[in-house]
């Protein structure tokens, strides 16, 4: 389990791994970057054995919906996913990290997705996405909560000339 939160004084974005929470960490083939905080996959489990096509929801972020009839958001959506493009090519190798939920299985959201999170480099996709401000921290709450973050984040964006409306 991870404990996620954004350091204000250091202007930082950390997880902490929490004790006793078990991670599994695969190679994958980046098939599709979906949106700003989801991943189409192919997962190397090892000996040749292969999960093909799996979905891999970025945990700890939301980012703004590519999808939507809000022209702004919309923008704002499309950047973050280009971002998470950049920072994750299609046919790229990439490592990624999955919890375990209870049953001993890859802990999945509310959509059937798997919950994970990619290493690049050595940083997580979740603290950049963050620290850039591409996304907001999550963790499941209601998407209100997390609003004025999206919107703190549109300024700077536009501030730093990373979107232009």
């Amino acid at each position: 389990m991870f404990l996620c939160g954004y350091l204000v004084d250091f202007n930082k974005y950390v997880c902490i791994l929490l004790k006793g929470a078990i991670m599994y960490e695969y190679k994958c083939k980046i098939l599709r970057v979906v949106d700003g905080d989801t991943v189409d996959v192919d997962i190397d489990l090892g000996f040749g054995m292969w999960m093909h096509k799996e979905r891999v929801r970025i945990m700890g972020i939301d980012t703004p919906e590519s999808r939507t009839r809000d022209k702004v958001e919309k923008k704002f959506g499309l950047a973050s996913k280009q971002r998470l493009k950049d920072l994750l090519p299609v046919g790229s190798s990439q490592e990624l990290h999955t919890q375990i939920d209870k049953s001993g299985e890859d802990k999945k959201g509310k959509f059937g997705r798997i919950l994970g999170d990619f290493m690049i480099d050595t940083k997580l996709a979740t603290s950049i996405m963050i620290e850039e401000g591409y996304a907001v921290l999550y963790n499941g709450q209601n998407k209100d909560e997390v609003e004025q973050a999206h919107l703190n984040n549109r300024e700077r964006l536009i501030k730093e000339g990373k979107v232009i409306l």
